[in-house]
């Protein structure tokens, strides 16, 4: 089975950014936040970027998938992993509606969501600096 995180010969490494929603999401709009997000990212002009299917099947309380959608994105620089981490950021201070983001390199996993920004501070941190960002 390949590496999603790694297209077959690439030598830069993936991120699996998934949108996981509300467990009260309304089921006809539940891809919306993965589409807003990926627009977002897209602003920051980025070498690589492609919405992908959910590789979670958790599902949420109204029998909606919990994970509305994925966008992968190619990490060609240290410094794109600190922007596209700041623009999620800001896109969930502006959607308060319950969702969160998970961002995933490899087998590491960040979780983005209900934390203070002070403790979401600490985490980035961290995992910016196992990875290599600035």
């Amino acid at each position: 089975m390949s590496n999603p995180y790694r297209e077959a010969g690439a030598a830069t490494p993936r991120l699996l950014l998934t949108i996981i929603a509300a467990a009260d999401a309304d089921p006809d709009h539940v891809d919306r936040p993965s589409r807003q997000v990926l627009a977002e990212l897209r602003e920051l002009d980025l070498d690589w970027t492609r919405l992908v299917e959910s590789t979670e099947t958790s599902r949420g309380s109204k029998g909606v998938d919990a994970s509305l959608g994925a966008v992968l994105i190619s990490l060609s620089s240290a410094g794109v992993l600190s922007a596209v981490i700041e623009a999620v950021r800001e896109w969930l201070r502006r959607h308060k509606d319950g969702s969160s983001v998970t961002l995933t390199i490899g087998g590491d996993t960040l979780a983005l969501g209900s934390a203070s920004d002070e403790a979401q501070e600490e985490l980035v941190d961290v995992f910016v600096r196992r990875h290599g960002g600035d």
